[in-house]
């Protein structure tokens, strides 16, 4: 059975070589209106300039069993989701959309698999949370820290442009739901500001909404949030734009035209901060206390990933990438490394399963993603 790639942007395209590089005779079809394909590819592989929601490209993609992963824009995941849902679809997908799986669809089940949030954060982080936590009795403690980073501080706001800027100012706008004292908190992004260090150089942290499905599936801790890192000063820099309302939706008239501010700061700042000759690092530390035996004990699990400027792949790509590639492929080969899936399937869950961990673990190994554990 074919697999099927729906976007060909540069998550699409990580997803794409990744997957060409660890199969030899799967079909892979891949599915993108807008794509800059390649122009040589192996024979295998089968290029679509076509819509794949429309008739008769639905019919055929989303069928019973066949194995899907998708890197669309979020605006499309509630459609890709009811499509997967209803014909028995097995679907991986990577979309950071601002509709949050509910706990509903979670406790959903059928014979469709739906991978949600795949990529680094939620993904890997989700991963790694999900293996922490079957360590413990109770996890009373869970604190991810993650982010992208120029590999050296490029002034006024050290920071290099590796995804979607749409998707970077969300991060700086939409409100953050955490867990505090065992309470769901919606927080203000850009708040709880405080200094980390990896690999002995300094940072800072800060509040955005990427729990997602942990809201959900460890509702009973203490406490919990993510915070985004970046170079010190970033922070300040990038609030003071959003206060002024350059990050805002609401439309102002310039010269008898509306336009909103955000467009313009996305389009001003995706050209500013695109810095190619600079790398990217991938910063990723999550720490989970508990109880085990009786007594508190403290986990941490880290992933520092880099590319040098010029490489083919950012680590941005690669972090987000690889994740859904070896799930999409682990479910294509049905080896049962991933367990009994059913429904909604949140990674946290597949973590909690020290084989399906330990798989996945080891296919980013492979591929020079390493994780540490203390």
């Amino acid at each position: 059975m074919a697999i099927t790639l729906l976007g060909f942007g540069k998550i699409g395209r990580a997803i794409y070589q990744d997957m060409i590089s660890h199969t030899r005779d799967t079909q892979i079809d891949v599915y993108d209106p807008f794509g800059r394909f390649p122009e040589q590819a192996p024979s295998r592989v089968k290029f679509h300039a076509k819509d794949p929601f429309t008739g008769t490209n639905r019919k055929e993609i989303f069928r019973k069993g066949s194995v899907i992963v998708s890197a669309l824009p979020a605006h499309l995941r509630e459609e890709l989701f009811l499509y997967a849902e209803s014909n028995g679809s097995r679907l991986v997908d990577i979309t950071f959309g601002n509709d949050p799986i509910t706990k509903e669809k979670l406790s959903s089940r059928g014979d469709f698999i739906i991978i949600p949030d795949a990529g680094l954060a939620p993904g890997i982080s989700n991963l790694l949370v999900g293996h922490l936590a079957s360590k413990f009795e109770k996890v009373e403690s869970i604190r991810i820290f993650v982010g992208g980073v120029p590999d050296r501080q490029i002034p006024p706001l050290n920071y290099k442009v590796v995804f979607s800027m749409d998707s970077v100012i969300d991060e700086y706008t939409n409100p953050c739901t955490i867990i505090s004292g065992g309470r769901k908190k919606v927080v203000e992004a850009l708040t709880g500001l405080e200094d980390v260090e990896f690999a002995g150089k300094k940072y800072e942290a800060f509040f955005t909404d990427g729990l997602r499905t942990l809201v959900h599936t460890m509702s009973s801790v203490e406490n919990m949030f993510e915070k985004t890192v970046r170079y010190r000063g970033h922070c300040e820099r990038v609030r003071l734009l959003r206060d002024l309302g350059f990050f805002s939706a609401e439309k102002i008239e310039i010269d008898g035209s509306g336009v909103s501010p955000r467009s313009i700061s996305e389009a001003v700042l995706e050209k500013a901060l695109g810095n190619p000759e600079c790398g990217d690092t991938v910063l990723l530390r999550v720490i989970a206390e508990g109880r085990e035996n009786g007594k508190m004990k403290k986990y941490t699990a880290e992933m520092i990933d880099s590319s040098p400027a010029g490489s083919e792949l950012t680590s941005m790509a690669r972090t987000t990438a690889f994740p859904a590639s070896i799930l999409t492929l682990m479910l294509h080969n049905d080896t049962g490394k991933l367990g009994k899936l059913s429904g909604y399937v949140p990674v946290e869950n597949i973590g909690y399963d020290l084989r399906a961990f330990q798989s996945i673990s080891g296919e980013l190994a492979k591929r020079g993603i390493n994780i540490s554990i203390s």
